[in-house]
């Protein structure tokens, strides 16, 4: 039973950073999509889709850094 409770603390402790983590990168990839710096906010959504492969923003928010950067192509396969 203890041996039960020691792993879903780790799980939920390995959960938690994983959200956190996520909320940082979310936060990262708006200011630079503000700022205009694509490459450095693809970079960001390429970890973000990493993490949550089905969420569309995060799909969207790559394929407006790659458009913005010419790159159509690429950002309509994606």
């Amino acid at each position: 039973m203890r041996t039960l409770l020691v792993v879903c603390l780790l799980l939920m402790s390995v959960i938690a950073g994983h959200a956190q983590s996520e909320n940082e990168l979310i936060t990262r990839a708006n200011t630079l999509l503000n700022a205009s710096d694509w490459p450095a906010a693809e970079g960001v959504f390429r970890q973000l889709t990493t993490l949550v492969p089905a969420n569309w923003l995060y799909l969207q928010g790559l394929a407006d850094a790659q458009g913005n950067q010419g790159q159509e192509m690429l950002a309509v396969l994606q």
